[in-house]
């Protein structure tokens, strides 16, 4: 996501009654502040509704208190731009230890959320590849740049990003993993016109 991509994706989460933001799962105390704003959170949110558990709980370790509560919420991992990267950001649950009460509902939120984007974001729009030499698929080997990502959901303002300067890619964080561009830019990247990103 774009920076406006998550302003419009927090408008739709604190839509609903109940719903507040959880900046990430350490604390300095056994409760954590109730947000109304991704602007005081960093990179890990938590998405909690006292509706699906009344309380989160924690463990003190270390000087600090660790969320053991997590199956009772959304995990959102926000995306951040560094000069021409776009870190590739996430939104996950993990519900298995969680009651079957509680787990109902917040698959049934995790799926509007999903929803939501669906009707708004694209997917199979951005190819992944590796600085490694280009070449096609083979036995044990991958195709680099890989085909169109259908699980990668792009939204709007990302979209527009990407397009507005051709050395913007995606990439799964600011210091490691594959990079991505847009599927309509994958020609240049293996012809080497496309402009490279500046890494600095």
């Amino acid at each position: 996501m774009h920076p406006d991509d998550e302003e419009e994706f927090e408008q739709e989460v604190l839509a609903e009654e109940g719903v507040v933001l959880v900046d990430g799962p350490i604390w300095t105390s056994d409760s954590p502040a109730k947000l109304n704003s991704l602007d005081r959170i960093g990179n890990y949110c938590i998405i909690w509704s006292a509706l699906d558990r009344p309380s989160l709980s924690a463990q003190y370790k270390g000087g600090e208190w660790h969320c053991d509560s997590e199956m009772a919420t959304i995990q959102f991992l926000r995306s951040r731009i560094h000069g021409d990267l776009l870190t590739e950001g996430s939104l996950s649950i993990s519900t298995d230890p969680a009651t079957q009460t509680e787990s109902r509902r917040i698959e049934k939120r995790f799926h509007s959320y999903f929803m939501h984007m669906k009707s708004n974001y694209w997917n199979s729009a951005v190819c992944w590849y590796s600085l490694t030499p280009f070449l096609p698929a083979a036995p044990g080997r991958s195709a680099n740049p890989g085909m169109p990502d259908s699980n990668v959901w792009v939204g709007p303002h990302a979209l527009r990003w990407l397009r507005a300067d051709k050395h913007r890619r995606v990439r799964q964080h600011s210091s490691f993993g594959a990079y991505a561009v847009l599927g309509e830019d994958v020609q240049r990247l293996i012809s080497g016109s496309l402009p490279t990103p500046d890494l600095s």
